[in-house]
This record gives structure tokens, C-alpha cells and sequence, in this order.
């Protein structure tokens, strides 16, 4: 894999933060408080709206967290 990830940019070593090294990428935790509402069956999805691989450019958009 490129450093640019396919994007064709790479973030100078001046411009880099300590945490993602200017890859661009953190990993991390988060916990939900989720709310199971009556009559909902095995098997239900649950969907988190943007709260899946969040990027910081403005083309491209927070994608969903689904759980079944």
C-alpha cells in the first residue's frame, strides 16, 4: 500500500500530528448506551448513523455502524 493510501497526498513530516503520524487514521473505542425497544426481534439491525470510519476530508462521507 502507498503512503498516500490512493489519494495522491501525503502530509509532510513537518505537518504530521503526533497521534495518526499524518497517516490520517486513528483507532479507536467507543461505547453505546443502546436502548432495545419493545417488540424488536433477534436478528434486528441497530444502525449508528455516522458514527462509522469518520474522515476528517470534506469529500467523503461518515459511513454507518450496522449490528445484528
Amino acid at each position: 500500500m502507498h503512503r498516500c493510501h490512493g489519494t495522491g497526498n501525503v502530509v509532510k513530516e513537518k505537518d504530521r500530528c503526533k497521534k495518526c503520524a499524518g497517516e490520517k487514521i486513528l483507532t479507536i473505542e467507543k461505547e453505546f448506551t443502546v436502548f432495545i425497544q419493545p417488540g424488536q426481534q433477534d436478528g434486528d439491525t441497530l444502525t449508528f448513523e455516522g458514527e462509522g470510519n469518520q474522515v476528517k476530508d470534506n469529500d467523503i462521507k461518515e459511513e454507518d455502524i450496522s449490528d445484528v
